[in-house]
């Protein structure tokens, strides 16, 4: 399959979500092993996931080496053919300076934020409702943001570790 990422589903158990290394996503089912969907998203692997928790159906990703980020919802149906993923593009990670490749993402436990991280030093906010970047936090570390994770039940706490092999809590 070429999976290069993959996120279980918060609350359907049987349910995964994969980047893959062609830049595809796919929805699986673990328990029957059966791919349920899957759509090209990007030209470069998908490396970063996440799945909203108050909206079951969508989720969020990202491309490595393009930066592209885009919303997918999922839908489901009885059928094969019902089944589908689409998706939305929003403003690719980096756009400010040229351009720079991503690393992780994180969406905040309310389902209002994204966080983004790449090879940089920057740490980029992403309002959910509107899609927009609505800050972009430069120079947090002194070498690469490797990870950025918003806490499981604080909304408003974030962390990011770098390559310059600090830990920071926002």
């Amino acid at each position: 399959m070429g999976a290069r990422q993959f996120e279980f589903h918060p609350t359907i158990p049987d349910l995964m979500l994969i980047g893959q290394k062609d830049g595809t996503a796919a929805i699986v089912n673990t328990e029957t092993d059966t791919l349920l969907t899957r759509k090209k998203i990007d030209q470069t692997p998908i490396l970063a996931l996440s799945w909203f928790r108050s909206h079951p159906q969508m989720a969020v990703g990202g491309a490595i080496h393009t930066g592209n980020l885009f919303f997918m919802r999922y839908e489901d149906g009885d059928h094969q053919s019902e089944r589908s993923l689409k998706q939305m593009q929003l403003q690719p990670f980096g756009f400010w300076m040229g351009g720079a490749e991503l690393s992780s993402l994180s969406v905040n436990c309310t389902d209002d934020y994204v966080a983004v991280s790449g090879f940089s030093k920057d740490i980029a906010l992403y309002d959910v409702y509107t899609g927009s970047c609505v800050n972009v936090v430069r120079n947090v570390h002194s070498d690469w943001v490797n990870i950025v994770r918003f806490a499981n039940q604080s909304p408003n706490i974030l962390a990011s570790a770098s390559f310059d092999q600090s830990l920071k809590l926002w």
